[in-house]
């Protein structure tokens, strides 16, 4: 009777098999659609931001141009005569 050895012998696509899981990362990375619908949300919260902020700034532009304008009346109403 023969001796039952105790090495494994592997084909060779088993060894390539075994070698590639060994190569393999450990864990496979959890579900990152959150993560992309997050960053999504977050973009478009930023986006609604900037157009406040640019409707902001063109209500003080016509403000400005106003004052501008006032000031400028006031100075030839009171300066010229």
């Amino acid at each position: 009777m023969r001796k039952k050895s105790p090495y494994t012998w592997y084909s060779k696509s088993a060894k390539k098999f075994r070698k590639l899981t060994r190569q393999a990362p450990n864990k496979i990375p959890d579900y990152t659609c959150p993560a992309i619908d997050q960053t999504i949300n977050q973009i478009n919260t930023l986006t609604k931001q900037l157009e406040r902020l640019r409707s902001q700034n063109a209500k003080l532009r016509c403000a400005a141009e106003y004052w501008q304008r006032a000031a400028e009346d006031l100075c030839d109403e009171f300066l010229d005569n």
